[in-house]
């Protein structure tokens, strides 16, 4: 009998070192004087596997490309963090991201710096670390964006490596998600209603929803949209989550890769994805009340799980 929690390999190819500052009253064009700043490791896959660990109930093990003197500091703050990870050296130095928060107005503005490519040997070698370990895991997750001018070869062949060998795919991601489909598989897609909207050229909703389902379609389909309504679309039943109020929100960044992990880690736990979904959601929630992206407490995440509206609605 095996008793060892249920695994996770996350593809996160770009991280970045992240700074959040927050100000009394941040004015765009003016001069702002932070009176609070927090740096730590972020990007899409490093906020997925800190989600988990704060979440419990399965393990990661993070993919990803790091350069210079800001993948040193990231990777030296992943050991301080314990969040297991094999890092892919590039010679570009890794990019910065900064998160402005104005406290008067709840306003988060994000900045990215730019971020370069991944060479083909950088590629080759995550790919060659995926072969390798993929039968020691439960699941791969792809979170977000490659970096600008990255091969997408390598989100497509590390869904046909994962097909192949039996696993599910959580894909965070919409680029490439046609190639992402062709390898076949399990596949689990969780994207915002922006993505959704980009990825199918459809701004309503349920007609996005439809003619997504309409190509090679995902297993599931779960779409988040902030503060707003999340959908959940299960063998062409489609659930609505009404998401209780949120009086005070500290920093939003990270919400959505903090769903991407409950959810994936949920469903390995056995739970039906409309539960599953749910408890994704209520993290979410809980992760705007921290200032880390990818942190929050179970138990206050919880309480906005057991508020949470779900009804069925016709599709």
């Amino acid at each position: 009998m095996n008793n060892h929690p249920p695994s996770m390999i996350v593809l996160g190819p770009n991280p970045a070192w992240q700074k959040v500052l927050f100000f009394d009253h941040f004015q765009p064009g003016g001069i702002n004087r932070a009176q609070l700043r927090l740096a730590f490791p972020s990007g899409k896959g490093v906020n997925f596997c800190r989600a988990a660990r704060c979440h419990g109930g399965a393990t990661t093990r993070l993919l990803q490309f790091a350069g210079g003197e800001t993948g040193r500091r990231i990777i030296a703050e992943l050991q301080t963090e314990n969040i297991a990870h094999h890092t892919v050296p590039v010679a570009v130095s890794t990019r910065v991201c900064t998160t402005c928060v104005c406290r008067k107005s709840g306003a988060i503005t994000e900045i990215i710096e730019p971020s370069e490519a991944a060479p083909p040997d950088a590629v080759n070698q995550m790919l060659e670390h995926l072969r390798h370990h993929i039968a020691t895991c439960d699941l791969v997750a792809l979170c977000g964006t490659l970096p600008s001018g990255t091969d997408p070869v390598l989100y497509e062949q590390a869904a046909r490596l994962t097909a192949d060998a039996g696993k599910p795919l959580l894909a965070d991601c919409w680029e490439p998600l046609d190639r992402i489909l062709t390898a076949g598989g399990s596949v689990f897609l969780k994207i915002n209603q922006d993505e959704l909207a980009a990825l199918t050229g459809e701004h309503d909703l349920k007609q996005a929803l439809r003619r997504l389902s309409q190509r090679r379609s995902p297993q599931l389909i779960a779409i988040t949209a902030g503060a707003a309504d999340a959908w959940l679309l299960e063998n062409h039943t489609l659930y609505r989550y009404r998401l209780p109020h949120l009086a005070e929100v500290v920093n939003s960044i990270g919400s959505g890769d903090t769903a991407s992990a409950v959810f994936g880690a949920e469903l390995l736990a056995g739970k039906p994805p409309r539960k599953a979904f749910a408890l994704a959601l209520g993290a979410a929630m809980a992760n705007c009340r921290s200032p880390r992206c990818g942190d929050f407490e179970p138990e206050v995440a919880r309480l906005f799980t057991d508020n949470i509206e779900i009804t069925e609605e016709f599709f």
